[in-house]
């Protein structure tokens, strides 16, 4: 399979999806519909769609730009989809389209583990690119004084009882506004950052028991499902790659890729896999 450092030029399916999806026949719905992309409902189970040359998603296709072109001129939110294996019936109203992806290669987007890497976080490529992004204007949460002030909690996570974690991670958690949240994409980043470079258990598991009392929106939880599940975007794998390197002249681009997520999402989950670094620098007393 073809691919550059930012998108997949070929289309390509998550190895997330043999996993957690039913091999027998399944009835579901198109549940969102964006500029790229859609998702598909099927009992519960989101299924992204974005068309080649976009980044992967962690339960998702990538499929060719013209076929993803039928589906967005033809279907609406709220029409019905059969799969069956790997094929997807979508009955549009004036329409019906067939999705095969059983032929499509499956990636293996599991979480990086850069826990032996001996690298230097305030002296990487991707620290410095990151601390130069205007995040107060790009973000979709409000940098008022009680967020400012979780956030400097977020910064000394490691110094928090489970109590406290619990406090910090509800505060965010479907905090924003969109189909995503902005707390959701943040807490997803600095959490990602911090089970790659540390191998840190503790605030994932503090944030799958903040889900199980309080839930989010769909789109958020098909995320945080496949972060649990160990898999995660191919963009994010390619910022932890590239922090694991150090110095690298596709910083810039990286960021620029992820930033264009949605309308804030990019930048709320830059925002946290930023914060995640800055809480290791912190945490290791490194200078800055």
């Amino acid at each position: 399979m073809q691919t550059n450092q930012l998108g997949y030029l070929k289309e390509a399916k998550s190895r997330f999806l043999s996993l957690s999806l039913p091999d027998e026949r399944q009835m579901g719905t198109i549940h969102s519909v964006f500029r790229n992309s859609f998702n598909v409902d099927i009992d519960g189970r989101l299924i992204n769609f974005s068309r080649t040359g976009m980044s992967l998603s962690a339960h998702g296709c990538v499929i060719a730009a013209q076929k993803m072109e039928e589906v967005l001129n033809s279907c609406r939110m709220g029409n019905i989809v059969r799969l069956n294996n790997s094929e997807y019936t979508i009955y549009t109203e004036t329409k019906t389209i067939y999705l095969d992806t059983s032929d499509l290669p499956e990636v293996d987007l599991s979480v990086p583990d850069i826990t032996d890497a001996t690298v230097d976080i305030a002296e990487t490529t991707i620290y410095k690119k990151l601390k130069e992004v205007p995040f107060k204007d790009e973000i979709g949460l409000t940098l008022n004084e009680q967020t400012s002030s979780r956030i400097s909690q977020l910064l000394t996570v490691y110094t928090c009882d489970e109590k406290e974690l619990l406090d910090i991670i509800s505060f965010f958690l479907g905090r924003g506004k969109g189909l995503t949240p902005s707390g959701d994409d943040l807490l997803v980043g600095f959490s990602l950052v911090r089970k790659a470079v540390l191998g840190d258990s503790k605030f994932e598991k503090a944030l799958k028991q903040s889900l199980a009392i309080r839930r989010t929106t769909d789109i958020s939880d098909a995320y945080y499902k496949a972060y649990f599940g160990g898999f995660i975007s191919s963009h994010l794998i390619q910022l932890i790659r590239l922090l694991s390197e150090g110095n690298s002249h596709e910083a810039s681009d990286i960021i620029q890729a992820i930033g264009q997520y949605g309308h804030t999402s990019g930048y709320d989950s830059l925002y946290g896999c930023y914060l995640g670094m800055q809480s290791i620098i912190n945490e290791r007393g490194d200078k800055v």
